[in-house]
């Protein structure tokens, strides 16, 4: 075990953000997308420093804290002002992480370069489709709870010490894998992930409703966007 204050401080806050989006990802999407966020942009800036730098690790040089946390307010920032940035973050963050897992799984080292830039295109391609559906509430509801029951139990398993801080390189979904911990854990986050979509299917009404920009009422809808029709139903 490699018990860390890091490593408890960072695992306590995927729980908190991954439990809270798993759960109820769709009835307080404006509240938690911003936080979602900064959690994401905060891991994509680390892995970029990782990748750029591969002796330097990932989170253990300043230049990765730095670089993290400054994309992650501006993630943050942004999907509260635009409906679009919502939208592309909640989509893209998922194909981003996804392949991560999906290349550790497989059995390739999710380091360097080459897997951060096939991680970036599959996670735009994810947002592409996140617009030409509209944000059903279906589509909310699954790409929620599968993005944070993944961030909730890598959580777990980083703050209990299984795995160092450093092994979140591997992405939300790829840390199961990278230090051999057993499928145990996958199928944790499998289980949580249904759980949470189940959960958020008895609490909305209307399954066919979506998240539209008339809906996603924030300070910077009037200030741009997409051209219309792009982000509304």
């Amino acid at each position: 075990m490699d018990f860390t204050l890091n490593g408890l401080l960072i695992g306590l806050l995927a729980i908190a953000i991954g439990a809270a989006f798993a759960f109820y990802g769709f009835r307080v999407f404006l509240i938690l997308l911003p936080i979602w966020g900064f959690f994401a942009g905060f891991l994509v800036g680390a892995n970029f420093m990782a990748a750029l730098f591969p002796d330097s690790g990932f989170l253990i040089e300043v230049g990765g804290w730095v670089v993290g946390f400054i994309l992650g307010l501006v993630f943050a920032v942004l999907s509260y002002l635009y409906f679009w940035v919502a939208v592309i973050l909640l989509g893209g963050v998922l194909g981003y992480q996804l392949t991560y897992g999906v290349f550790e799984w497989l059995g390739f080292s999710a380091d360097g370069i080459i897997i951060f830039l096939l991680a970036l295109v599959v996670g735009a391609a994810f947002a592409v489709g996140f617009f030409v559906l509209h944000m059903p509430a279906v589509l909310v509801i699954v790409a929620t709870a599968i993005s944070g029951a993944g961030a909730a139990i890598a959580g777990v398993i980083v703050a209990l010490g299984l795995v160092p801080v450093d092994a979140l390189d591997s992405g939300i979904f790829g840390v199961y894998n990278a230090h051999d911990l057993g499928i145990v854990w996958l199928i944790a986050g499998i289980a949580l992930a249904f759980a949470g979509a189940i959960y958020q299917t008895r609490t909305v009404a209307d399954m066919a409703a979506a998240i539209t920009a008339d809906k996603y009422m924030n300070p910077g809808l009037d200030r741009g966007g997409p051209p219309s029709g792009a982000a509304a139903a």
